[in-house]
């Protein structure tokens, strides 16, 4: 159901992505996708700061979806991220910079004491983050056709 969140396989599926791969849904090219994937993870990174937008009674809520077996829907959309000019940019590029901050999220942040701010969900923990980049990793990778 979700991809395994590891960097080995995160790192092997995004391998697959192609420039030119069309989405099954949505609007987001490749490389729009793996920004938004590495703007996620700044985010859990403490390197973009977000204020929390859920009003507080309704985050236990979405943390349960967390919690859930449930998929992210098709076609929901933020509005916290802008889309950046990729017309320049090469997808090994930022595949790369994906990568790196990749690796920090999970060289850096599994002691006990972590937490991170997002937006919908609130303040997190490294086991939410963790869960909730795996529903996005698949949701993504879904939307791509890189996994079933």
């Amino acid at each position: 159901m979700f991809i395994e969140f590891n960097l080995n396989q995160i790192q092997a599926v995004l391998n697959n992505l192609q420039v030119h791969t069309t989405p099954l849904w949505g609007e987001m090219s490749p490389k729009e996708m793996v920004v938004h994937m590495q703007d996620t993870l700044k985010i859990s990174n403490h390197k973009t700061s977000l204020e929390i937008l859920t009003p507080e009674d309704k985050l236990p809520l979405y943390i349960g979806f967390l919690n859930s077996k449930k998929e992210m829907p098709k076609g929901y959309k933020v509005d916290y991220f802008q889309k950046p000019d990729l017309s320049q940019s090469q997808l090994d590029d930022l595949i790369n910079a994906h990568n790196l901050e990749l690796e920090e999220f999970f060289t850096h942040h599994h002691e006990s004491n972590y937490s991170a701010i997002h937006p919908i969900y609130g303040d997190l923990n490294y086991d939410l983050w963790c869960k909730l980049h795996q529903k996005h990793y698949t949701h993504h990778f879904k939307q791509f056709g890189l996994i079933q």
